[in-house]
This record gives structure tokens, C-alpha cells and sequence, in this order.
């Protein structure tokens, strides 16, 4: 005897909402997996991006120190 309503133990009907879940969460799981991923790479690439600025600043500014400390060329 199938009564048809979706979770009741004899039911034979499958709804998606039965399915959902399954689908559902580990589709977001993944979605915000692969978010952080990319947002923590492009802050790691920023702060190495920036580091790499600064060392290039520093650098032409001993240049120029040497240079003005040598008597120019």
C-alpha cells in the first residue's frame, strides 16, 4: 500500500526535494571551496606583488645613492 507522500517509509513517489539535499550541499561546498581557493591566492599574489614593489624601490634608491656618492655618471 504506497500512500505517496514523499519520506513517509512505504512511499514509492521520489520528489526532488527528496533529492535536494544530496545535490544541494555538496554543489556549495564545492562552489565556496574553490571562492576561498581564489581569494586566498589573490591576497597571497597582492602581498607578493607589493613586496616585490618595494624591493625594486629600494634597489633604485641604493642606485641612485651610489651614484650621487661616486660623483655621478
Amino acid at each position: 500500500m504506497s500512500l505517496g507522500f514523499p519520506g513517509h517509509p512505504r512511499s514509492t513517489a521520489v520528489s526532488w526535494a527528496d533529492w535536494f539535499p544530496f545535490i544541494f550541499f555538496p554543489f556549495k561546498i564545492i562552489v565556496l571551496g574553490v571562492g576561498m581557493f581564489f581569494s586566498i591566492k589573490w591576497h597571497h599574489d597582492q602581498a607578493k606583488k607589493e613586496k616585490e614593489e618595494k624591493e625594486r624601490l629600494a634597489r633604485e634608491a641604493a642606485d641612485e645613492a651610489q651614484v650621487a656618492i661616486s660623483g655621478g655618471a
